[in-house]
């Protein structure tokens, strides 16, 4: 069953075209909302751009101080490198002044070793030294003796100075 609406119930019609108040008002509140929203994608906008020269700015600092960083490294790698090639060729012309002062001195043993091996030879040749036997068959030996030492020790200083210039002359 169905019950009659009563009168309180009942629909109340508008009529469906708003007053010019209200026009006005709509228009008015879409005009501000159009604003705001146009100057938040203003703010947005310059915001981005802002922040893309930021960056902009630091990337091309950031390049300029690579860029330097680099000079200079190769600033200090060649210095690094002239160093080098002073310390290499003080190095070489040491080692070649020592060469030659040792072979002056190699050269100076030689020449005195071969002074004495002269004088000795001399002596030998002329027969200083000799002791000729007595009556009694005894010859004095020490001084033969010492005469072998001393030979012996001349021999082993012509080895040894061999052996020492066998290097240097390679």
């Amino acid at each position: 069953m169905m019950v009659p609406p009563k009168k309180s119930d009942a629909v109340v019609k508008t009529n469906p075209d708003p007053t010019e108040a209200v026009k006005e008002a709509l228009t008015l509140a879409i005009k501000n909302l159009d604003d705001k929203l146009s100057s938040r994608l203003s703010a947005s906008e310059s915001a981005v751009t802002l922040a893309r020269q930021e960056l902009k700015d630091q990337l091309l600092a950031l390049e300029t101080n690579i860029g330097n960083k680099f000079l200079a490294n190769k600033d200090l790698v060649d210095q690094l490198g002239l160093a080098n090639k002073a310390a290499l060729e003080a190095a070489l012309l040491t080692q070649k002044e020592m060469a030659n002062k040792s072979e002056a001195n190699t050269a100076e043993s030689a020449k005195a070793t071969n002074e004495k091996i002269d004088r000795l030879t001399s002596r030998l040749d002329t027969g200083d030294g000799r002791v000729f036997a007595t009556g009694e068959g005894k010859q004095d030996r020490s001084t033969d003796k010492g005469q072998t030492m001393f030979l012996i020790s001349i021999f082993v200083a012509i080895g040894a100075l061999a052996l020492a210039l066998i290097p240097h002359l390679k």
